[in-house]
């Protein structure tokens, strides 16, 4: 009996919408191109995206911040990812399923060892299916998965040889042979390269936050290191990314990238009882101006550990003061307090509050920036936020607007009872804390830094924020 099969993507074997594929006919060979390229790994980024909504739920509850962790895990519920249950299922060998060479099918195979399998890597169409996935080291014995078949020409011989558990045996000349692939591997490769090519893009896009009061950055130091955060909270040094922002063991295994350059500056301190190499060479982090903070506070809270040791960093920014010409520039960013010292006596420090209170998440908008030279057209580069508002609470005071909270850190200023002695034998201000809370962004922290810098603060620091 001839075996009848559709040609089938995997969107249309996991999900409930038919392929795209499916719904379109003559279609030109680029855009049928990119429909089957959806079609194929739609289902794996409905699989990714699931867990990574479960990552991101887990990262917001950890931080204390129940509300987005729950509306996350309500978002995730409805997408969770059926199992490919629905798949066909593959016979025990495709003598009777037919295709020319070059033609491909997606079938559901299960990985065995028993079955006759002639060849290698290439095998004749009359071998065992799941042993020939087994032996090419797809899949393992009972383990199941979606691979793709292809057709190809036969060829004079066949050579066997033993792997995976599988020996495959010789064979003379054949008239038709398939070569297997995983889906999974294929659709990976065909998303790393749609990421590559997003993070290429929204890298030259990246619009940091202004601040009036930042460092202007004409003359870079050669060879600074500069980290990237994107909105999405993925983290890029050099050619170096990690797409998952609570990945810690990656994101440290970053920041010893740039420790470990051979041109980097060093020097030991003992801190808490330890002796720790620090880097004395500035590391730059630039975000966009609507990446969440607690991925900037993530990275800035790993700096501070032994394993990095990297103590000067500053936050990329813009400068709109030559002419309301935006340009590069900086403002010094200021690490939580180590904990490697609490083993130390510590004499109490009095310290004023700022917390960041967020009103209005905002809408989110497609962000538009100029195509360039190609033509007028408009290429999307991350997104805007529509209707984001905070306030601030300085102490018990609130604060709804910058210029309240301008007014009251003046008065402060003039307060003499507020002042410390410094290490010059002089008065400073005391010290600050800034605590942002959930849904602030990096450009709602770089604003109030901008303003408390302004009213003559120097000893700041921030917490990781939620």
């Amino acid at each position: 009996m001839i075996v009848r099969l559709a040609m089938l993507s995997c969107a249309g074997l996991l999900l409930a919408p038919a392929p795209l594929s499916a719904q379109h006919d003559r279609l030109p060979p680029d855009a049928a191109e990119r429909i089957r390229q959806f079609d194929e790994i739609s289902w794996l980024m409905r699989a990714d995206l699931y867990q990574d909504l479960a990552r991101l739920a887990a990262a917001h509850r950890s931080l204390g911040d129940v509300r987005s962790a729950t509306a996350i895990e309500s978002a995730a519920a409805h997408l969770s990812p059926r199992p490919p249950d629905r798949a066909l299922a593959a016979p025990q060998d495709l003598t009777e399923v037919p295709g020319e060479p070059g033609q491909s099918w997606l079938l559901a195979v299960t990985g065995s060892l028993d079955g006759v399998v002639r060849g290698t890597e290439v095998y004749t169409d009359d071998s065992a299916l799941g042993a020939a996935a087994v032996h090419v080291g797809l899949l393992q014995a009972g383990q199941r998965g979606i691979l793709r078949v292809t057709f190809v020409a036969g060829q004079a011989s066949y050579a066997g040889t033993s792997c995976n558990g599988v020996e495959t045996q010789d064979r003379s000349a054949w008239h038709r042979k398939f070569t297997l692939e995983s889906v999974i591997a294929t659709a990976r490769s065909i998303l790393q390269d749609l990421d590559r090519r997003w993070s290429d893009r929204v890298r030259s896009t990246l619009v940091p936050p202004a601040a009036d009061h930042a460092v202007p950055d004409e003359l870079p130091p050669a060879g600074r290191g500069v980290i990237e955060i994107d909105q999405r909270g993925r983290v890029r040094f050099d050619e170096h990314e990690v797409s998952d922002p609570t990945d810690d063991t990656e994101l440290l295994h970053m920041l010893r990238r740039f420790r470990d350059r051979d041109n980097a500056m060093r020097w030991q301190a003992g801190i808490g009882g330890r002796t720790i190499t620090l880097v004395d060479d500035p590391l730059l982090i630039r975000a966009d101006r609507w990446t969440a903070w607690h991925h900037v506070a993530r990275l800035m809270t790993l700096c501070s550990k032994p394993d990095a040791a990297i103590w000067k960093l500053k936050l990329g920014v813009q400068e709109a003061r030559n002419g309301g010409r935006a340009s590069p520039a900086w403002i010094p960013a200021y690490l939580p307090r180590d904990a490697a010292r609490a083993d130390a006596p510590v004499e109490p420090v009095e310290q004023l509050r700022i917390r960041i209170v967020c009103d209005e998440l905002g809408a989110i908008e497609p962000r538009r920036m100029p195509g360039g030279e190609a033509g007028p057209a408009e290429a999307p580069a991350g997104f805007e936020r529509v209707g984001h508002r905070v306030h601030w609470l300085l102490g018990p005071q609130r604060c709804a607007s910058i210029e309240e909270l301008r007014g009251s850190l003046a008065k402060l200023a003039d307060d003499p009872s507020r002042r410390v002695p410094d290490a010059r034998g002089g008065t400073r201000m005391m010290d600050l804390l800034i605590e942002p809370g959930p849904d602030v962004s990096y450009g709602d922290v770089v604003h109030l830094l901008d303003v408390v810098i302004a009213a003559g603060f120097e000893s700041i620091s921030v917490s990781a924020g939620r």
